[in-house]
């Protein structure tokens, strides 16, 4: 639990900023040097949060400064009573992204990453070159979680429903297929529901809640999968499909992409009905931010283009 203090007086908007900044960077010389202040007026206002948390927040580390539990409770309001600051209370700009100089959070599932990040990395570089981007798909936290703890600025991701407190920007209906190896013994370009249930399965390690979901939505099309193998990234599916006779279900874009590189087959699924619809989700304190809906559309561009190079998707 954080330990609250009742007495606000002694924290103010440059404060916060600053622990922000030294949270980030991870070293308060390059703390200071990215907000344009004196070394000095940081320590000074860290040792002003260090009083009134009663905590060092900060511990000294291999090239800088490493935060304490509490500085990494901390973060995530921080961020977020920041956040509400710069676009709710702040009056819009207009983003030049040929100029801009910024750093986003990505927090996206492990499919979307592979097919859309390299995409959009190759369009920033030529459109936004002053751009950062740091993308989580492996990280402890799902990408929903990410977003509403401020450690995120962005998500990639399904949604089944709306949920207050986010800004939901539909995309594109990645059709699910099956992928095998291009001379597995039973499957030859098409797959029955009896061949998809005896069939060993490789899958994408997911939390219990999302794999009761994913089985749930195949039993009530009556399908069901033996599970063999979960991986926890989804680069590793067809390097095992390509080397057993395993196969596994994956989005159309993704499989199309990695079928030529591995020799796997695309089989579509005509008894398969429906596909989780990919969102774009940003939280509503942050709506006003131009330059992250700059961001958002640029992605939702790159996703059509993903979609509409995919000869499965309807």
């Amino acid at each position: 639990m954080l330990r609250r203090s009742q007495d606000l007086r002694s924290l103010d908007l440059n404060v916060l900023m600053i622990f922000e900044a030294i949270y980030d960077a991870g070293n308060v010389t390059r703390a200071a040097r990215l907000l344009g202040m004196k070394q000095a007026t940081l320590s000074n206002a860290l040792s002003r949060l260090r009083l009134h948390f009663g905590d060092p927040l900060f511990r000294r580390a291999p090239g800088g400064v490493a935060p304490t539990p509490l500085a990494d409770e901390l973060i995530a309001p921080i961020r977020k009573a920041l956040a509400t600051l710069r676009t709710g209370l702040l009056p819009p700009t207009e983003f030049d992204h040929r100029r801009a100089d910024r750093q986003f959070c990505i927090a996206i599932n492990d499919f979307a990453a592979a097919t859309l990040m390299p995409r959009l990395c190759g369009l920033l570089a030529a459109e936004a070159p002053g751009l950062r981007l740091r993308v989580l798909s492996h990280a402890p936290r799902a990408p929903l979680q990410a977003l509403m703890a401020g450690e995120a600025d962005l998500v990639i991701d399904t949604f089944g429903r709306e949920m207050p407190g986010l800004l939901l920007e539909a995309m594109h209906l990645p059709q699910s297929v099956v992928i095998a190896r291009a001379d597995h013994p039973v499957l030859r370009g098409t797959i029955t529901r009896a061949q998809f249930a005896a069939a060993g399965h490789v899958g994408l390690l997911v939390t219990e809640t999302m794999r009761q979901q994913a089985e749930a939505q195949l039993m009530a099309q009556g399908l069901q999968r033996r599970m063999v193998c979960e991986v926890s990234n989804c680069l590793l599916l067809p390097g095992i499909v390509a080397e057993s006779d395993l196969i596994a279900l994956a989005p159309a874009p993704f499989a199309e992409q990695m079928a030529p590189r591995y020799g796997l087959q695309v089989i579509r699924m005509p008894f398969l009905d429906g596909a989780a619809r990919l969102h774009a989700a940003i939280r509503s304190e942050t709506a006003r931010d131009s330059g992250l809906l700059w961001l958002r559309d640029r992605l939702r561009a790159v996703a059509r283009d993903v979609a509409a190079r995919a000869s499965w998707l309807d």
